[in-house]
């Protein structure tokens, strides 16, 4: 800390490197919505595993009807076969993908507004009721 005198004797004090930081209230409001207003996860991927589990009920259904008809072409059934079992491994993964991206950003968003409340009840005086 540096003190500069002037010649009316008065000591002022140049803090040269401060530990806090001064924020606006508005400024603090305005980060608070935003934080508030992180857009949720997109369907994209709900979507995609909804959508291969349909395939994959339709195939494996169909390869059950496919066991009784004679005079198949011999590509059908391994056809099938594989796009069951690959439409049905991509659903799962896609699921627990989502799973996984709900779950971190629920825990990041999470800490941040724990970091706000913490902040505020430091900062912040309780407006108190009237009765």
């Amino acid at each position: 800390m540096t003190a500069i005198t002037l010649d009316i004797q008065q000591k002022i004090d140049i803090i040269e490197e401060d530990e806090m930081f001064s924020l606006r209230k508005c400024d603090w409001k305005r980060i608070k919505r935003r934080v508030d207003n992180i857009p949720k996860p997109s369907k994209f991927i709900s979507i995609s595993y909804s959508i291969l589990l349909g395939i994959f009920g339709s195939t494996f259904l169909s390869l059950i009807t496919l066991k009784n008809i004679s005079n198949l072409e011999p590509w059908i059934i391994p056809f099938y076969f594989i796009t069951t079992i690959f439409s049905f491994l991509f659903a799962i993964i896609l699921f627990f993908l989502e799973k996984r991206e709900l779950k971190y950003e629920k825990k990041s968003v999470g800490e941040i507004k724990n970091e706000f409340k913490e902040i505020e009840s430091l900062y912040i005086p309780k407006q108190k009721s009237k009765p």
